[in-house]
Order: C-alpha cells, then sequence, then structure tokens
C-alpha cells in the first residue's frame, strides 16, 4: 500500500495538476485537486484525470498491476477556479482476471 501510495505521489501528470492522494485502502482511494485560472477551459479533461488516478490508485494496492478497459465519465457541472474537486474509487467485485471499481467524482 505504501508503495503505491509513493508511485501515485510521483506521478509526473498528477503532479503537475496538484492532484493529491488523500485517503487509500485495499480497493477504495480518494484523490483532490484544487484548479487554477489555467484550467478552467479544460474541465472535462481536468476531471477525467482525477477519475483516472482514483481508479489507478483504488485498484492496484494488490501488487499486480492493473490496467482500465473501459471509462465512462459523465459531466453534469464545471467547477470554478480554487473549488475543491475529490474523487473516491470503491471496489465493487474482484476476481481473479479481473476488478470492477466504481469511481465518483465531485466538487
Amino acid at each position: 500500500m505504501r508503495e503505491i501510495k509513493q508511485v501515485l505521489k510521483e506521478e509526473p501528470f498528477a503532479s503537475f495538476l496538484g492532484m493529491k492522494l488523500t485517503k487509500l485502502g485495499p480497493g477504495t482511494a480518494e484523490p483532490e485537486l484544487i484548479p487554477d485560472d489555467r484550467m478552467l477551459n479544460s474541465h472535462g479533461a481536468i476531471i477525467f484525470s482525477l477519475v483516472d488516478s482514483v481508479f489507478a490508485a483504488g485498484s492496484n494496492p494488490y501488487g499486480k498491476i492493473a490496467i482500465g478497459t473501459t471509462t465512462n465519465v459523465n459531466y453534469f457541472s464545471a467547477f470554478k477556479s480554487s473549488e475543491i474537486l475529490t474523487a473516491s474509487a470503491k471496489e465493487i467485485k474482484k476476481t481473479s482476471q479481473t476488478l470492477l471499481v466504481q469511481n465518483r467524482s465531485r466538487k
């Protein structure tokens, strides 16, 4: 668990965006991001990046590398500068070959 937290802390794109992992457990994760003015015209990319990072954190604590096969994101509203964005990952089902993770983002 400590290893995945360190890997995600050093992940270049998440670091560039200022994303921080605030919670990590078996099958769960929560990062947060505080967007600045430069990010306002890219809200879809920023939210997708937050969701992708929470998926990586929530699906990789078992010592095996997991990759995403499908992601579906619905955007309901834009965010404002300096608004705290958070996301959460929750393991729904785990088999020997697949892991179903539900991600939610919120502001």
